[in-house]
């Protein structure tokens, strides 16, 4: 999953490198052809992937937050994370909103928040919807 926009840039470049390696794919002469495909497919493979987790971090930004339910007690780490994203929020920006350090924000990204207290998710969905509410109604808070 693609969490921020240093992820999406990273996962971006990446996905180039691929696609350039497949285009230019060349197997090394007197290799075994079989060999040889199945290079080609694990290039194509990560490649997807790739794109799949591209595109799934392009639809998070785009969307509307209401499809996103922030019940405290049924929030998942990767619900708080595309929400965060489609509130227009980079760690940081979530961090000052909730009275957080970034640290502790990308700490419990990183592991999907199952560190995190009930009381800190509650106060981090509260923080994004208030960010999502101020975007949508062109306030500046």
């Amino acid at each position: 999953m693609i969490r921020n926009e240093r992820q999406y840039r990273i996962s971006r470049a990446q996905a180039r490198k691929f696609a350039e390696a497949l285009d230019n794919f060349e197997p090394a002469a007197g290799s075994d052809p079989r060999l040889a495909q199945i290079e080609k497919q694990a290039l194509r493979s990560q490649l997807d992937d790739l794109r799949d987790e591209i595109g799934a971090y392009e639809r998070t930004k785009s969307s509307d937050l209401n499809v996103f339910h922030l019940d405290v007690l049924q929030a998942a780490g990767e619900v708080l994370t595309m929400a965060r994203t489609a509130a227009g929020l980079s760690q940081r920006g979530l961090a000052e909103e909730a009275g957080i350090k970034e640290q502790q924000i990308q700490r419990y990204e990183a592991e999907d928040y199952q560190s995190a207290s009930v009381r800190q998710i509650d106060k981090i969905s509260r923080a994004i919807k208030r960010a999502f509410a101020r975007q949508h109604s062109g306030a500046d808070g």
